[in-house]
């Protein structure tokens, strides 16, 4: 869902429908009205991504790489928001060497528990993310500086808040 979200937004696509929300076999909410790992993924998506595409220039192997513009709403003009899958068995440590001084807020998504890539769970940074009632949990980031460790086949969110990108300062939507 992430790739696809990501490749729209590359070839100018506005907006994405999902098939369907509730009742298939992979729906956004499972058959016991609990949110699937891609309802999580679509909020983040939402409330981080926005504004202009920009160019991703190199991509390791097995690793899916997008970026935005981050939303305004949260972060300053001029933030970019990275978002990747890294479809690898292994760990890898994620760098930009264009912004190594800068802090980094981490959204890490991977797998709630043991069923790994068929879990119906998914833990945000380490705590798995269960709904009370009608309230979301808590989705906030990890602020990381440095190289940025990937778990395996996990997927995310990276926002540099003091990138200071300049298309991204001309870009003011809130």
């Amino acid at each position: 869902w992430l790739d696809k979200l990501g490749l729209s937004a590359q070839y100018g696509l506005a907006r994405v429908f999902r098939q369907t929300f509730f009742a298939a076999n992979y729906a956004l909410i499972s058959s016991q009205i609990e949110p699937n790992p891609d309802f999580y993924l679509t909020v983040l998506f939402k409330r981080l991504v926005q504004g202009p595409v920009l160019t991703v220039l190199k991509q390791p192997d097995l690793i899916r790489v997008y970026a935005n513009c981050a939303s305004t709403v949260l972060y300053p003009s001029g933030a970019i928001v990275i978002y990747f899958l890294n479809l690898r068995n292994s760990s890898v440590n994620m760098t930009f060497p264009q912004f190594v001084n800068l802090t980094t807020d981490i959204y890490l998504l991977t797998p709630g528990d043991s069923n790994g890539l068929r879990s119906s769970y998914v833990k945000l940074n380490g705590k798995i993310l269960v709904m009370t009632g009608l309230e979301l949990p808590s989705l906030l980031p990890r602020t990381v500086d440095g190289a940025i460790p990937l778990e395996p086949y996990s997927f995310g969110f990276l926002v540099l808040p003091n990138a200071n990108v300049s298309v991204c300062l001309k870009y003011n939507f809130k």
